[in-house]
């Protein structure tokens, strides 16, 4: 059947309506709706992509010429499916506004506390909560900052440069160092007296690994005439520093953040530099 085929579509966009096609009015209207103010989630995705095709008026009218050119072959199966759901239901009435993009935004991934979205954001509670009541409607633009501060991590310091002394205990300096991060994934990095980069690693939970990386052996082979060598690293550690470097939910991100840096700097207490993939650019068709 053909209408099935044309379920898999893109979002029409206009002006500051978004009318859904076959695929998401499939969503919406059969079998189930949506709830009031939740849109499917497909739709955060196309934001990020921004693929959006404009259309003349505010009916369910197609500009065929523009639809095509976007999305190639597949539009005849498509547009046969726009036939069919224009036949059966009313997608004008349908429409998803900024206002409850924003809403299911701010509930799926701030807790839907705006206070969450504002520091986050860097927008005051007042500015986000007038989006929200509708008193004004926020830009697309702003939609999109507001998704890409929910999706893209951003690196901060917990601590750094933090005087680890091996002779006191050292899950008391641990804690102290981390405070309320100590369950939290991030990256660390060790420092001998000269503040020389020796070791970097990363962490699902930084206490418990920054503590058992410390109490590791050091494989380090010293020159003969040196005496007392040290057996441990925590007698060769004199700074440690902790930061955090985010989480993406469908991969391991602070891994790629260590594996880039253990290739550029190489530290010496490390034995591998980590697994980068290999880059390349699509071929230009011709």
């Amino acid at each position: 059947m053909a209408w099935i085929a044309g379920i898999y579509g893109g979002w029409l966009y206009r002006g500051k309506q978004l009318v859904c096609n076959c695929r998401a009015a499939c969503h919406i209207i059969c079998p189930k709706p949506q709830p009031k103010n939740k849109p499917p989630e497909e739709f955060i995705l196309l934001i990020l992509l921004g693929e959006f095709v404009k259309f003349s008026k505010p009916t369910f009218r197609l500009n065929t010429k523009e639809v095509f050119r976007k999305n190639g072959a597949a539009c005849k199966a498509w547009r046969r499916g726009v036939r069919y759901f224009r036949n059966y239901y009313k997608i004008a009435n349908h429409m998803t506004t900024r206002t409850e993009i924003l809403k299911f935004v701010i509930d799926e991934y701030y807790q839907g506390d705006p206070k969450n979205a504002a520091t986050a954001t860097g927008y005051s509670i007042a500015q986000i909560n007038a989006w929200l009541s509708g008193k004004h409607e926020p830009q697309k633009t702003k939609i999109e900052f507001i998704i890409q501060c929910a999706f893209v991590p951003e690196f901060k310091v917990i601590a750094e440069f933090f005087v680890y002394d091996y002779q006191k205990p050292l899950q008391t300096q641990l804690k102290q160092m981390l405070g309320d991060h100590a369950s939290d994934p991030g990256i660390y990095a060790f420092y001998d007296s000269m503040a020389n980069l020796i070791y970097v690693g990363k962490a699902t939970k930084l206490l418990r690994e920054i503590g058992a990386a410390l109490n590791r052996t050091v494989h380090v082979t010293f020159p003969k005439g040196i005496k007392d060598v040290p057996q441990k690293r925590t007698e060769i550690v004199t700074y440690v520093s902790a930061y955090d470097v985010g989480k993406v939910k469908w991969s391991d991100f602070p891994k790629h953040v260590e594996s880039l840096i253990l290739r550029i700097s190489k530290p010496l207490l490390n034995k591998n530099i980590g697994t980068l993939q290999k880059a390349f650019k699509q071929p230009k068709e011709t």
